[in-house]
């Protein structure tokens, strides 16, 4: 987990995307920051981290896949493997072809590699972590495609030491065309450690700490006749405690759909 954001490509939208077509994905990720909450105060510290992400997802009938890495390269460690993951998901609930909503549950399992860890700029919490998550949503539609729609995300965590930590998402999303597409999303990480970051000591992770952050954000897609896309967005974090403050965002992502 880097940022309690969409950063990471993985998709937990309560809808799926066409049966047996591959999504594969590419996103590149700039964080720049130059303070860090510690709990009781605020300790200088300039940053700015670099994340590639690749992804891979499938989608057949009620399940869905992803598989997903990421490189960093931050004042930590330079352009080094961060975390692998895994996702699997299964739709309850579809408001596409008639339910009242679109519901959906799954699991993520992540490796996180040593360095990534460490490393403050990084929400990771353990060496080995899974989440439980959970995304409602409804669209606003026509007979042909959706106009609009709305969603939320819950999720839990919890790494192989330390504390669990909860996350949330919530977004709003319009369509032009099916071609062009303006989302606005806010999201939500609250870790549930009882101790500050310490300013002396090496920094193990956030397992042990108190944190929280909340981002606000925004994104603009692009579909081209071919139904690859190409991805601008921009996070800011408005809220912070034990983890970096007043954090700016900018990513960029290519989606390529293609069939079996």
């Amino acid at each position: 987990m880097i940022i309690p954001t969409i950063v990471g490509a993985t998709d937990l939208k309560p809808w799926f995307p066409r049966s047996l077509e591959f999504q594969s994905r590419l996103t590149y990720l700039h964080q720049q920051y130059t303070k860090v909450d510690i709990g009781d105060g605020t300790r200088y510290k300039r940053a700015k981290d670099d994340f590639y992400t690749a992804s891979l997802q499938l989608a057949y009938a009620q399940y869905c896949g992803e598989v997903e890495v990421t490189f960093a390269g931050t004042g930590r460690h330079h352009l080094g493997p961060n975390d692998v993951s895994a996702t699997f998901r299964y739709q309850i609930f579809d408001d596409v072809i008639g339910d009242p909503v679109s519901f959906v549950v799954g699991m993520t399992l992540s490796q996180v590699f040593s360095l990534a860890l460490k490393d403050i700029s990084t929400f990771n919490t353990g060496g080995i972590e899974g989440e439980i998550h959970a995304a409602i949503g409804k669209e606003c539609s026509t007979w042909e495609t959706w106009l609009s729609r709305w969603w939320a995300v819950a999720a839990l965590g919890v790494g192989d030491h330390g504390s669990p930590w909860l996350r949330g998402e919530a977004a709003w999303e319009k369509q032009w065309f099916e071609q062009q597409r303006l989302r606005l999303f806010a999201h939500l990480l609250y870790g549930l450690g009882d101790h500050n970051i310490d300013p002396i000591e090496p920094f193990d992770g956030y397992g042990s700490i108190r944190y929280q952050a909340v981002d606000l954000g925004t994104q603009y897609r692009y579909t081209f006749e071919c139904d690859a896309s190409l991805t601008l967005g921009y996070i800011r974090r408005v809220h912070s405690t034990n983890c970096p403050k007043d954090v700016n965002i900018y990513y960029i992502q290519y989606l390529y759909p293609f069939g079996l």
